[in-house]
């Protein structure tokens, strides 16, 4: 009688686990499935959205009356030094003011200055047909006149150190120097200075007051 009464309790007491984990496991779901609806609904408000967007086929339209941009092109291509053509990439866009201030310079005479302009970090000067005009009547003026002498005085911008910057400046006028006597001028006729940073052109605040700052001034005195 006894064993069968302790059968009967162990039964029970297995019947009443299995109903609590059952019960633990529903009460695990609800909770899950009421956490991701609350995310989904009250913190993304997903629950109004529509399941699939609306999909047009066929090519697409614009009203016939919408204004085309307008874009104004002579503003692109300034030949002022303050403005510059449209920027490409970087390396282009240097070379780009500078070739623009470089034939910004007009020859008037081999007694009025003349500016030769420089890449950054660069000895080699720009070329234009004005700054060649004066070479050669330098050259033929100098030729003539033997009491003269071409200065030339070199400028950097800012952005290294002055001692740096005046060796450049310097480095710069002898380049040009250099082609003066390749041209014929005798080497004793020519006046090199170098200024480095000292005496800018333009405030060196600005990528574009650098550029104009980067020059050889040449006259003949």
């Amino acid at each position: 009688m006894a064993e069968s009464t302790f059968q009967s309790i162990r039964i029970t007491s297995i019947h009443m686990m299995s109903n609590n984990k059952i019960f633990w496991w529903v009460v695990l779901i609800g909770w899950i499935a009421a956490s991701a609806y609350w995310h989904t609904c009250k913190i993304k408000q997903l629950c109004d959205a529509p399941l699939v967007s609306s999909i047009t086929f066929g090519p697409k339209t614009t009203p016939a009356d919408a204004p085309l941009p307008h874009i104004d092109t002579a503003q692109l291509h300034s030949k002022t030094p303050e403005n510059f053509a449209p920027a490409k990439s970087d390396t282009q866009t240097i070379f780009s003011a500078e070739n623009d201030l470089a034939n910004y310079q007009k020859y008037e005479s081999i007694f009025k200055p003349l500016d030769l302009y420089f890449p950054k970090a660069s000895t080699g000067y720009i070329r234009t047909p004005e700054n060649q005009k004066f070479l050669k009547e330098a050259k033929k003026y100098l030729s003539e006149n033997k009491d003269k002498k071409l200065i030339l005085t070199g400028y950097s911008d800012s952005e290294d150190s002055a001692e740096w910057n005046l060796k450049l400046s310097r480095k710069r006028a002898e380049i040009v120097k250099h082609k003066f006597v390749s041209l014929g001028v005798p080497v004793d006729r020519i006046v090199t200075f170098g200024k480095g940073e000292a005496e800018p052109k333009v405030s060196n605040e600005t990528p574009e007051g650098r550029r104009a700052n980067r020059r050889v001034s040449i006259i003949v005195q």
